[in-house]
């Protein structure tokens, strides 16, 4: 490996090791407006809060609700999945107005993902020219393409689970590459070991633990995948679907909700850099081709907010004791008594 590719990925590896995991950006906007809508409430002198009137209409809509379902005949059948569809479309429409909104960095980052994803389709397809051989690695790159393409619409479609899903396997990938970079014989093995053999030498945990003994950094350690693993990819108790707002309300897609974007928008982003690097690096590239893909790369990593889903319930949980004094699960766990300014 050329000394220029090295010192781009320190550089990455630098910048991405640099990145925070916390929300205090958003966490003080939130206290902000909390504060500026308890001074509304006192202004107005209501007897009742918002937080108050919102259960109340919460309770007249359920009453409603049991009362209306058994009038209302369920769509079923195509015209229910044409229904889904529109809703799902209409929520990427929206989801696209507002990433624009979303601070500096989370617009920055997704256009930069498109500029990635084409370059990292380019390396898949071989569009720069074909190394020949068994196209292992142009195809691991296309299954982190295709699971981009599939997270970003999934995203704009308002499936935060769903696309969370594929960023923990799109790290899988990331670190398997970065092993294949900083271990000789590692690519060998991963394509000729096979069975019982193969599942020791390269699942997930111990490629990351090859890694952490290899002290050549890790594209995504246990802190950022473990969540994914235990509150996305597989069933938890406590885990709502689709829930990134601050009431913890689940939906079922189709619902803009901004944290859900922008959680997801770093989240695709941060394997997406490691696997470009590391495709350039394993691939037999012209000098200037990957340089170029290396140059991408360190624009993305740059671009990386702070926002992760490992973070997201504990920043939630602080919020909302913050805000309501409790953690609010649902609606139904809010306050029951008004809460003055001063409380917010």
């Amino acid at each position: 490996m050329d000394a220029t590719a090295w010192t781009v990925v320190g550089a990455a590896i630098a910048i991405l090791a640099a990145i925070g995991a916390s929300f205090r950006s958003l966490r003080d906007e939130m206290r902000t407006e909390m504060r500026a809508q308890g001074t509304r409430i006192d202004a107005r002198g209501k007897s009742l809060s918002e937080i108050s009137q919102l259960r109340k209409r919460m309770a007249h809509l359920e009453g409603l609700t049991k009362r209306l379902n058994h009038d209302v005949q369920i769509p079923e059948g195509t015209t229910f999945l044409d229904l889904t569809r529109d809703r799902e479309d209409e929520c990427a429409a929206k989801s696209e107005e507002c990433i624009v909104t979303l601070g500096k960095k989370a617009p920055r980052c997704y256009d930069q993902i498109g500029t990635i994803l084409a370059l990292t389709d380019a390396m898949a397809s071989c569009f720069w020219g074909c190394g020949g051989g068994n196209h292992n690695i142009e195809r691991l790159c296309g299954r982190v393409v295709s699971n981009g393409y599939a997270a970003i619409r999934l995203m704009k479609a308002g499936f935060y689970d769903e696309t969370l899903s594929l960023c923990r396997s799109m790290g899988e990938v990331a670190n398997l590459m970065w092993l294949f970079v900083h271990q000789q014989d590692a690519l060998t093995d991963w394509q000729t070991l096979t069975g019982r053999e193969h599942r020791k030498r390269f699942g997930p945990v111990k490629v990351r633990e090859t890694l952490e003994e290899l002290q050549k950094g890790v594209p995504i350690r246990q802190e950022r995948y473990k969540p994914l693993s235990s509150q996305v990819v597989h069933p938890h108790p406590c885990v709502s679907p689709q829930a990134y707002n601050m009431l913890t309300i689940p939906t079922l897609g189709g619902v803009l909700q901004p944290a859900g974007v922008m959680i997801c928008i770093n989240e695709i982003a941060y394997p997406l850099t490691f696997t470009a690097v590391g495709s350039a690096l394993l691939l037999n590239l012209d000098i200037d081709i990957r340089q170029r893909v290396f140059d991408a790369a360190m624009t993305l990593a740059e671009s990386l907010g702070e926002a992760q889903y490992a973070e997201w319930e504990n920043f939630r949980r602080e919020s909302q004791i913050e805000a309501f004094g409790v953690e609010v699960r649902g609606p139904r766990d809010l306050p029951r008594q008004p809460l003055s300014a001063s409380e917010y």
